[in-house]
């Protein structure tokens, strides 16, 4: 029974010490890493059921942070569409779209990113905010 629990604490020591990263000043940091976010908005008037799509530019990968677009905020007549979306990388531009019920681009721009960077003991996080007004 000794020689099992032993082998057994071993296991957890390894598994712990493998599941965090030492940093260089000695910070354990997660062995994952974080993704860089942008939160994405467009001020309109749209039509009921619109949802907002996020496309970065063709070299860098976006994915999204939120299942969906978050439900429209109204403010007298129109409405602000948000969305959080992820990269591994700091996409340099971003298409944006507002897509009617039927799929159908009702607003597209294409606009640049301006990332801040977010420094930790654990390497750096970047996050962008884009808000863009439809006309």
């Amino acid at each position: 029974m000794r020689g099992r629990r032993g082998t057994v604490s071993i296991c957890a020591v390894v598994l712990a010490a493998t599941s965090l990263a030492a940093c260089s000043d000695g910070v354990a940091c997660p062995a994952v890493g974080v993704a860089n976010t942008m939160t994405v908005s467009v001020t309109g008037t749209f039509p009921a059921g619109s949802s907002l799509r996020v496309v970065c530019d063709p070299t860098k990968a976006c994915f999204l942070v939120d299942d969906e677009t978050s439900p429209p905020e109204t403010d007298g007549g129109t409405a602000r569409l948000e969305q959080r979306v992820g990269s591994a990388s700091t996409p340099e531009s971003v298409t944006v779209s507002v897509l009617d019920p039927r799929s159908t681009a009702v607003f597209v721009r294409s606009t640049d990113v301006t990332w801040h960077e977010h420094p930790s003991p654990c390497g750096s996080t970047y996050s962008a905010s884009v808000a863009l007004d439809a006309p």
